[in-house]
């Protein structure tokens, strides 16, 4: 495998000391620690901890730190999307050290996608995305070192995954952006936002982007959410210069 690059990465918050736990929570605590680690070795992938902006170079205001959604939660969330092989066009925003982007590339994705600010992140995911490729079903990844309000988004992007990456004023616009790229293309979107209890969510912007149709607000743990909504190109307002 290609030898990961060095990067500064703490304990995560879920990574708690288990011998201040009672019994059972000290067992789930194994549990998942066992989780990550089997399956970032089963893709031969380094994407656990957390990375906070002073060290992984974010350069701007609005961006938040690095922690990768636990495996579990992921493939609930993803799992629950009825995916059109080889046609639908997966997008992750913030896509860090490339977990998603390892996980969506494990489905029948035609093309996953990956947008990441930080360079010292990105480079990480590059090296993640070439120790993981033999085990992909998706061939075709592109992994983008780009702030998320500059990234063109393509005209045949069809889910798109958010874990908080950034602030409710950077998230209003890249997701004007989103409705831009469908109205030059019609198509149907499906936004997947996940989120930690008391985050930034989508109900934060939902009152200024009233096209944004919610479909669902479901706990995946016990203090994370996932928001599904959707953009149809029917009835959505020109916002060709209202990106704000």
């Amino acid at each position: 495998p290609t030898p990961t690059p060095p990067l500064p990465i703490a304990g995560s918050n879920d990574l708690q000391n288990p011998n201040r736990m009672n019994p059972k929570k000290s067992l789930g605590l194994f549990a998942y620690r066992a989780s990550e680690s089997y399956n970032d070795w089963r893709l031969g992938i380094q994407t656990k901890g957390l990375v906070v902006p002073a060290d992984f170079g974010a350069d701007g205001e609005g961006c938040h730190a690095y922690l990768a959604l636990s495996y579990k939660s992921l493939r609930r969330v993803l799992g629950d999307v009825s995916v059109q092989p080889d046609k639908d066009v997966f997008i992750d925003y913030g896509s860090g050290l490339g977990r998603i982007v390892a996980v969506a590339a494990s489905m029948p994705y035609r093309k996953v996608i990956g947008v990441e600010l930080s360079k010292g992140l990105h480079d990480v995911a590059v090296s993640n995305m070439k120790n993981a490729a033999p085990k992909l079903r998706c061939k075709d990844i592109e992994l983008h070192n780009i702030d998320a309000r500059a990234y063109a988004v393509p005209h045949d992007a069809s889910v798109i995954f958010f874990f908080m990456p950034f602030n409710a004023d950077i998230l209003t616009v890249v997701l004007n952006n989103i409705l831009r790229s469908v109205q030059a293309s019609p198509r149907k979107v499906t936004i997947l936002y996940a989120h930690p209890k008391g985050g930034v969510t989508l109900h934060h912007v939902l009152p200024k982007l009233p096209w944004l149709k919610l479909q669902s607000d479901n706990h995946i743990g016990s203090n994370r959410r996932v928001v599904v909504a959707t953009i149809d190109p029917s009835g959505t307002p020109n916002v060709a210069h209202s990106a704000t």
